[in-house]
């Protein structure tokens, strides 16, 4: 297991950038649109995934922005302090973990480089070890969560025929484009390359659609892969994956 790489500050300026410019065309303002379209809430610190826009530590964020500070520099600024001012953060063991929800009964299948390997995680060498991994999770699910009816996922990842083939044809069959997902890396995530890194040519090209576009489709339309998002019964996993 690696060390957690942190996140370029351009990969910070690129969604300022974005939600600057959907504050423009949709007439919101400035501080809805970072709330609403980066992923600077959780990136600073906000656990709780209820984007408030009330939290104290968004307010803190907020204030700095109102004081004239660059929108990007000040989200990092406060990651950077938040989660690297001591040791490095160690990468978790596992490229995938899962969130329940109670509610619906579902669970919500994450991933996340663990920079475990100098190969990317989605390499054929690396398969069979993600394979495992959702094995383990499944395994673990059906422990713990048995009552569980169903498994979404929703990333832009599963526009690789590499990240498809780990799943269920079931559950590939009912993917779907949706125009959600910006407050997390499901969209995001495809500017950061495997080694940490920004995909700057990938980041390039979608600034240059950003000051281009006229309208929210457009925005939309400038990242370089789609948000997709699917489900399937929990049993189909747990046939898939023998748990």
């Amino acid at each position: 297991m690696g060390e957690k790489v942190p996140y370029p500050q351009a990969f910070f300026q690129l969604q300022s950038e974005f939600a600057l410019k959907i504050a423009k065309i949709k007439g919101i303002f400035p501080d809805d649109a970072l709330l609403k379209y980066t992923t600077f809430y959780i990136r600073i610190g906000g656990e709780d995934w209820e984007f408030d826009p009330t939290n104290e530590l968004w307010q803190k964020y907020i204030l700095q922005v109102h004081n004239q500070v660059n929108p990007a520099a000040a989200a990092y600024s406060m990651y950077f302090r938040k989660f690297y001012s001591g040791l490095p953060p160690k990468a978790p063991d596992s490229c995938f973990s899962y969130e329940y929800d109670n509610n619906n009964k579902s669970v919500s299948i994450h991933f996340q480089n663990n920079f475990s390997d100098i190969s990317s995680p989605l390499s054929a060498v690396n398969i069979p070890a993600r394979k495992n991994e959702l094995r383990f999770i499944f395994q673990n699910i059906k422990a713990n969560y048995p009552e569980t009816r169903s498994v979404i996922g929703e990333t832009w990842l599963f526009a690789y025929e590499a990240y498809r083939r780990l799943f269920p044809p079931e559950y590939i069959a009912g993917l779907k484009v949706q125009n959600r997902g910006y407050k997390g890396n499901g969209r995001w995530g495809q500017f950061i390359m495997n080694s940490g890194g920004l995909n700057q040519a990938r980041a390039d090209q979608f600034i240059e659609s950003i000051k281009r576009a006229e309208s929210e489709k457009e925005l939309t339309d400038s990242f370089p892969y789609d948000y997709l998002e699917t489900q399937a019964a929990i049993n189909v996993f747990y046939r898939y994956f023998s748990v």
